[in-house]
Order: C-alpha cells, then sequence, then structure tokens
C-alpha cells in the first residue's frame, strides 16, 4: 500500500513540475511576443513620422549653430545667417541631394515634368492645421530637380 502511495506522489509532482515549465514556457513566449509586437518595426506613415522627427532634430541643431550670429560660422563667413524654416535645413543639410529645389509629385507633374521611375520622395513637414486636439503637422513628399525628367515637346 505504501508503495502505491509513493508512486501515486511522484506522478503527482512530476505532472506538477510539468504543468509548471508549460506555464514558465507559456508566459516566456507571451513575454516575447509582446516584446517583439513593442519592438516591431515601423511601416508606412508611421514609420516617416518618427524618422522625420529624428531628422528634425538633427536640423534644430544645425538651424541653432548657423543663425546663430555669435557662432564662429557667423564670425567668419561673408553670408549673413537668415531664419531659414526647419525644412530647409532639413532637405539642404541632412539630404543633402544636391538641389534646393524640391516639389510634390503634383507640382512637377503640372509644370510637365516626370518623376524618374524608382525615385523615392523625401518627407518633409507640411504647413500646421489646427484641429480639435492641437496643432498636427502633415508629412509631405517632394521630389528633387534631379529626381524629375522634363517632357519633350513634339
Amino acid at each position: 500500500m505504501e508503495k502505491t502511495n509513493d508512486t501515486t506522489a511522484t506522478k503527482k509532482s512530476v505532472k506538477t513540475a510539468k504543468s509548471k515549465k508549460t506555464a514558465k514556457t507559456t508566459k516566456t513566449t507571451q513575454t516575447a511576443q509582446a516584446t517583439q509586437t513593442i519592438n516591431a518595426p515601423l511601416t508606412g506613415f508611421a514609420a516617416h513620422r518618427v524618422r522625420l522627427k529624428e531628422v528634425s532634430e538633427q536640423a534644430k541643431e544645425l538651424k541653432a549653430h548657423y543663425e546663430n550670429p555669435d557662432s564662429e560660422y557667423n564670425k567668419t563667413s561673408k553670408r549673413p545667417f537668415k531664419d531659414h524654416p526647419l525644412n530647409y535645413y532639413i532637405m539642404t543639410y541632412i539630404y543633402g541631394v544636391g538641389s534646393s529645389e524640391f516639389k510634390t509629385l503634383e507640382e512637377w507633374n503640372e509644370i510637365g515634368a516626370k518623376v524618374k521611375k524608382g525615385s523615392k520622395a523625401f518627407p518633409i513637414w507640411g504647413k500646421p492645421i489646427e484641429t480639435e486636439n492641437g496643432v498636427f503637422f502633415p508629412i509631405l513628399f517632394v521630389f528633387n530637380l534631379k529626381q524629375v525628367e522634363f517632357k519633350k515637346e513634339a
């Protein structure tokens, strides 16, 4: 009779250990899945907004440097500093594609230009929009002069 109780107790403890291990594995899996969800790469507009915020911080530092009248740059430069919008610094210094003319796809099409196949748009901040929740800055996608071809007239 004692052997049966020992065997039953052993089976119960093995079963309990297995269920604890399964519970621990399940919890670990759930934690890993939650972490993957949190660390999942952003896509679409969310990714562009996050990237544009990062680029804007860099542009703000450049703007502060170049537009400070007491900076070494302005003391040695023959050009006086100007109060350029943040998009100017993003397009000129961060994207730095060599041309200062940027337009949306619609604007290029209106003047008879066609964006070259495979060209990637540059995200910049649009004009602020007042909403019930405060000010919202939309994202505009622009193309550089070097990314377009003008239609040939026959």
